[in-house]
């Protein structure tokens, strides 16, 4: 069982908060009382569990629970105010783009980016995100089959999202063939600084962007974001890398 305080950044009780467990089969959601007080059964994994917290007004919170570290003490976790931001999706043409599924990621000091929230453009390509938390933002949405990313200025609370024409990446691996390598498979990434992939902090972190399996004729095209890539050429032992601009 696990039982915790909510609480403001100063120490307010939040009352009806909601603490759900989306890892656990045994809890599924809780609210917190008057004082800010949750307590839930919750189904471990391993040892671990995680719970998310939201409330309006607040940024949404999560946290990771481990089986060993749990105390007779309630856990103390407390909330952001909401950062809202307001963005507009512009396409190529100028022309606002409705209906699309755009979501934002948030990066706090040197931790790898998470997902926080999505929102669907209205009829005049503008949604409004209400409860962000601190931190680096980064909105993504694909447009005619292609995923455009941006960085949003840390203060922003008004953004627009102008997507640029998709660009093309023409591959010929006929070369390495010639030479007596034969790829498995051919990727496309567009690498990051380590500490700001999506899963890891490492040297490595990157985004898998597109991918193609080598053995009939050595040659495609990518249609992406324009942007710097790479493309590499894996061939189960080794890899080829080339870098390339779209």
């Amino acid at each position: 069982e696990v039982t915790g305080i909510v609480t403001t950044m100063d120490g307010v009780a939040i009352s009806d908060a909601i603490v759900s467990f989306p890892s656990s089969h045994t809890a599924s959601y809780t609210r917190t009382d008057e004082n800010g007080v949750f307590s839930a059964a919750v189904g471990w994994k391993n040892g671990r569990s995680h719970l998310i917290v939201t409330a309006p007004g607040f940024a949404r919170l999560r946290h990771q629970l481990e089986l060993d570290s749990l105390g007779s003490e309630p856990l103390r976790l407390s909330l952001q105010n909401g950062r809202p931001l307001a963005v507009t999706l512009v396409g190529p043409s100028g022309a606002p783009v409705a209906d699309a599924r755009l979501s934002v990621a948030i990066r706090e000091a040197e931790q790898p980016w998470r997902y926080a929230e999505s929102k669907t453009t209205d009829a005049v390509g503008r949604c409004r995100f209400a409860e962000l938390g601190a931190g680096d933002l980064r909105l993504t949405v694909t447009h005619d089959g292609v995923e455009h990313r941006v960085a949003v200025p840390p203060d922003a609370v008004e953004y627009t999202f102008h997507i640029e024409n998709p660009a093309t990446v023409a591959i010929d691996w006929s070369g390495l063939v010639d030479a007596g390598i034969e790829p498995v498979y051919i990727l496309l990434r567009r690498p990051l600084p380590a500490g700001q992939g999506t899963s890891r902090p490492s040297a490595e972190d990157e985004i898998a962007d597109l991918m193609v399996q080598s053995g009939a004729a050595p040659n495609t095209s990518f249609r992406c974001a324009p942007g710097s890539y790479e493309v590499l050429a894996f061939t189960g032992d080794t890899r080829e890398t080339v870098k390339t601009e779209a």
